[in-house]
């Protein structure tokens, strides 16, 4: 396995294989803004289930990652609530997020994840920036970013009141040899 590294990046390219991934060891946390921009808000979600499917010498990614959308959790009992209910997330008609992967790429020193999340049925690109990624015996723990723009998906309820854009950061680990 080849180890690719920079200041800001530390990365163990993974042998070439399908990766489940260890639910209970992974999550999904996100920052944004309200009170038009003046306060702080963040969360989580849970990550349900995934495999992931990787062949980094050509560049290929494939499979799916599934969160609960019932699961937004920031902390705050009716933020969570409005955000769960039919104007934003409609958590009982769309219960999950899936990001689908759809390609990998390498340059200057960064590795980055295409692919397809849909949110509420609708789905847009969004891009994963690898930040950490470490081989285990048996598969590897990654840590990527992405900002994540929810008008992009049509929510658009609270303009103003509730920002634009998300920061998302997804850990997750995955084990071949489950």
């Amino acid at each position: 396995m080849a180890n690719t590294s920079s200041s800001a990046q530390q990365v163990d390219v993974p042998a070439p294989g399908s990766y489940p991934l260890v639910a209970a060891r992974s999550k999904a946390a996100f920052r944004t803004r309200h009170l038009f921009g003046l306060a702080g808000v963040a969360g989580t979600v849970q990550v349900e289930s995934g495999t992931v499917t990787l062949d980094p010498q050509a560049s290929a990614a494939s499979g799916v990652v599934t969160l609960s959308a019932a699961s937004f959790d920031s902390g705050h009992a009716k933020r969570d609530g409005d955000v769960k209910g039919t104007k934003f997330l409609d958590v009982v008609r769309h219960p999950h997020f899936v990001y689908r992967p759809t390609g990998l790429s390498h340059a200057n020193n960064s590795w980055t994840v295409t692919g397809d999340l849909t949110v509420r049925g609708v789905s847009a690109p969004v891009p994963l920036t690898v930040e950490s990624l470490q081989t285990t015996s048996t598969g590897f723990r990654a840590r990527a970013t992405a900002r994540v723009d929810r008008y992009a998906f049509g929510i658009t309820a609270a303009k103003g009141m509730a920002a634009r854009y998300l920061d998302l950061e997804l850990t997750v680990e995955a084990d071949a040899g489950r």
